[in-house]
């Protein structure tokens, strides 16, 4: 018995090339899995890809070892591996296939124009492969019907195993390079049949389908089916390989080359394990010629034949959508579809490499710091995973591995798979169970910490305060100008909003003009301070205090930034900047990294502000933080920071270096419950995008003039300050300030201290000591000594009646002071030096 004659026994064959794939008959087999061939000596071999043993497929055949051991190739449809050399075939070679090919044609013509039972072919074509008649001339689709042979068993007419539909394989010129023909019998044993292999050349392994549509892409298919299907039914110039195994051939990437030219190639391998084996070696190997590449994602278990079979009506639309959102495939993308062990090795190292290209594959990024932790990069910003994110990425990574492990198991089963496809398999499958363990995914996250272009300190966000990100891009906050995203800039915020230069927020600026009646001048500065905050800069190295009782529209106003800006607004409890016993930075510091506006409301009345807390964050300086279970980072301040309560908070000191920072900004407008619209913040957030640009126009603004902070302003915040003085009544009361004044013993100045502080029935809590007096009145200005007698101070004196005049009279010299105290030196006062505020500031 031949291998051709075993053949002519069995159902549903189909050819490969260089051998058949049938179904095994030792298991219960859906899918072809029994391999036969012939080795280069001529023997017959048979490899079942499902592990089935060799004496069982023998025997389930109904044949012996030993027939097995005999038997011969006989008349097979193929190229034995003898023949099958990459040598193209002579001319005379392909005139004579020319001649053949055109009979064919011109029978399949004469029956779609005599409707005889070769048109069986042209309806089957149609049915099958979306072929018109047109299509059929177009490609030179012929007829063949069953074989005769001469006396001698040469083939003279048709094809075995027809009827047959035959598919053309041409160049790009149209020169026929060889054919597929499709068996018309559903019980026929070949499926797709080729033409014998010339002596020591073999036929194209590939053909060019010209399409009808015009389209720029160029699609790859696997076999001459999905070709027809992707030249008739979509219209694109196709190239159709014949079969997976050929996706790393030589000679065929070489044809493709020269077929491909300069177009971008869209591969449409099967959505089964070869299939998708097929297009990533397939992009790999193109996008490694400078080639463009597209990988079509079928659906699972479906060719494009298949697909469009599922519902022709829709499957145009489908595909053509499917092709247009396929995104190009890159170097490094075409080694992630492939696995390339050369860059990523099948070690926890290698795994790390891979899921950071894996991410950024998705068109994302990941970033790590020591002090934060993961950062991965979504729309456009790098934020925070506090979902863990990365993880979820690294076990999807583990999970295809899993997939590879299987399809290069599959692979490896297969006739003809060397040692190194093995071995492998072999790899892939070992790392693929490491990787599914909590072990092996923690492994893979601790390198990828230090993988390169992980790495990253916290210091390095947010380091542009000029740009601010939105949903369509980058604003930049001095011209306005919007800029498409970009992750080098690091930014960890963002507006979620689009920016629009020309929207318009009407209800916003009315609201403002209600609630600051008296201050016509209020709406412009707000927009100024607004525009300032969102910019990150601290150079006006101020804060706002906005201050009023209630059901005047400070918390609308608040809340609709809030909202407006969520993702630069940090929310965090007025106890932040309030003095505390502990002392130190409060690690909630850290949470304000990066934002633009802070807003904090409602401290406890009367308690004292951390007022040092409050020069750092309105400065320039680094601030040291952390976050819980983190370690310390430094950052330095980016927001503007918002105190809105219905008390005035509460400072001690008096320095300039605190209170030039402050800007109180009153709210006495009082809405009657009759004035009061319940809907008001919805009207607000209606006009998002509009507030949003009149920020940025604020933060245009205030980059050409500043603040400039109105009368209002000015005025408010001193007599805010005047009256926040804890030694108010003393100094100036009880004693004044004189640059031409004598020197008072300290003694004398905390004796009288505490008199008038049992005068003014202090409590406990609010008396000073020694130390903390003499250092306020160095905080007013006033010069410290030592003399022989102690601590003493310059530029002092007793308060008299004359005193009580206004701010802007001359005080009276100290010599002409009836009334002053004996403990006073009358000697000439020393020369005295003033600290400027900023001085002052510094030393503070």
């Amino acid at each position: 018995m031949t291998l051709a004659d075993l053949i002519a026994t069995l159902d549903d064959v189909e050819t490969t090339g260089d051998g058949y794939l049938v179904h095994c008959p030792a298991h219960n087999d859906s899918k072809q899995s029994l391999r036969l061939t012939v080795s280069d000596t001529g023997k017959v071999l048979l490899k079942c890809r499902a592990g089935c043993k060799n004496a069982d497929v023998v025997k389930a055949l109904g044949l012996t070892m030993r027939d097995l051991a005999t038997m011969t190739a006989g008349e097979v449809d193929f190229a034995s591996r003898a023949t099958s050399q990459d040598v193209p075939a002579s001319p005379a070679d392909v005139a004579a296939l020319a001649v053949q090919l055109d009979g064919f044609a011109a029978a399949l013509q004469r029956a779609m124009e005599d409707d005889s039972p070769a048109l069986e072919a042209q309806q089957y074509a149609a049915e099958r492969f979306g072929v018109s008649g047109a299509d059929a001339v177009r490609l030179g689709l012929g007829y063949a019907g069953p074989a005769k042979y001469d006396d001698e068993r040469n083939l003279i007419e048709g094809l075995p195993g027809g009827p047959r539909l035959v598919v053309p394989f041409r160049d790009k010129d149209g020169v026929p390079r060889g054919f597929q023909a499709r068996s018309l019998a559903k019980e026929a044993s070949v499926r797709w049949l080729g033409p014998k292999s010339p002596d020591g050349a073999s036929w194209a392994k590939i053909g060019y389908f010209p399409g009808s549509a015009g389209f720029d892409e160029v699609l790859i298919t696997e076999g001459p089916g999905d070709a027809l299907t992707a030249s008739c039914a979509l219209g694109f110039d196709t190239i159709g390989i014949r079969g997976a195994g050929l996706s790393s051939n030589p000679a065929v990437l070489n044809d493709l080359v020269t077929m491909l030219g300069d177009r971008e190639a869209v591969i449409a391998g099967d959505g089964d394990p070869a299939g998708r084996r097929f297009s990533a070696q397939l992009a790999e190997a193109l996008v490694a010629r400078d080639l463009r590449v597209k990988v079509l994602d079928l659906p699972d278990g479906l060719d494009l034949t298949d697909w469009r079979n599922q519902n022709p009506d829709r499957f145009y639309a489908e595909a053509i959508r499917a092709i247009a959102e396929a995104e190009p495939v890159k170097s490094r993308t075409a080694a992630l579809l492939a696995w390339d062990e050369e860059r990523y090795s099948l070690t926890d190292l290698g795994g790390a490499r891979y899921l950071r290209d894996y991410i950024e594959s998705l068109g994302s990024g990941v970033r790590y710091s020591e002090e934060v932790g993961f950062f991965l990069l979504e729309e456009g910003v790098w934020r925070k995973d506090e979902r863990q994110g990365v993880r979820t990425h690294a076990q999807s990574v583990a999970d295809l591995l899993k997939d590879l492990a299987a399809d290069a198991t599959e692979l490896a089963q297969m006739d003809g798979a060397t040692k190194e496809d093995k071995a492998r398999a072999g790899r892939l499958r070992s790392y693929s169970k490491h990787a599914q363990t909590s072990r092996g995914l923690d492994a893979m996250l601790r390198e990828l910490q230090a993988v390169h272009g992980v790495p990253a300190s916290v210091g390095d966000f947010d380091q542009h305060p000029d740009l601010l990100a939105c949903r369509n891009g980058v604003v930049d906050l001095r011209t306005g100008e919007l800029r498409p995203h970009d992750p080098a800039l690091l930014l960890t915020r963002r507006v979620d909003l689009d920016y629009d230069p020309n929207a318009r927020a009407p209800r916003w600026e009315g609201f403002l003009e209600e609630v600051f009646p008296a201050y016509p001048e209020l709406p412009a500065y707000m927009q100024r301070l607004v525009g300032y905050g969102i910019t990150g800069h601290t150079s006006e190295q101020c804060f706002a205090v906005l201050w009023g009782t209630g059901a005047n529209g400070k918390s609308v106003y608040t809340d609709t930034l809030t909202e407006v800006f969520r993702e630069l607004t940090t929310t965090t409890p007025f106890s932040t900047f309030e003095d505390r016993a502990s002392g130190g930075i409060p690690n909630d510091l850290a949470a304000l990294k990066g934002a633009r506006l802070v807003m904090a409301a409602e401290g406890e009345q009367g308690r004292p502000m951390a007022e040092s807390v409050l020069k750092r964050v309105t400065g320039r300086d680094l601030i040291a933080a952390r976050f819980m279970r983190k370690e310390f980072f430094e950052f330095r301040p980016t927001f503007l920071l918002n105190l809105a309560t219905n008390f005035k908070p509460s400072f001690k000191g008096q320095d300039e270096g605190l209170w030039r920072r402050v800007k109180l900004i009153p709210w006495e407008r009082f809405f009657k419950p009759e004035e009061r619209d319940h809907r008001l913040g919805e009207k607000l957030m209606a006009e998002a995008q509009g507030i949003f640009t009149w920020a940025v126009q604020g933060a245009i603004t205030w980059y050409k003039t500043g603040l400039q902070d109105p009368d209002i302003i000015k005025n408010s915040t001193k007599e805010y300050r005047e009256t926040s003085d804890a030694l108010a009544g003393f100094l100036p009361g009880v004693f004044v300030a004189d640059n031409f004044a004598g020197r008072v013993d300290g003694k004398v100045l905390f004796d009288a201290y505490l008199q008038w502080a049992d005068e003014e029935n202090l409590p406990a809590k609010e008396r000073w000591t020694r130390r903390t007096f003499f250092g306020a009145l160095e905080e007013r200005g006033l010069v410290k000594r030592k003399t022989n007698k102690g601590i003493a101070f310059d530029g002092i004196r007793r308060a008299r009646q004359t005193d009580m005049v206004p701010d802007h009279a001359e005080p009276e010299r100290a010599e002409e002071d009836p009334l002053a105290d004996s403990s006073i030196e009358t000697e000439p006062t020393p020369e005295v030096h003033t600290i400027s505020g900023a001085d002052l500031d510094s030393v503070i």
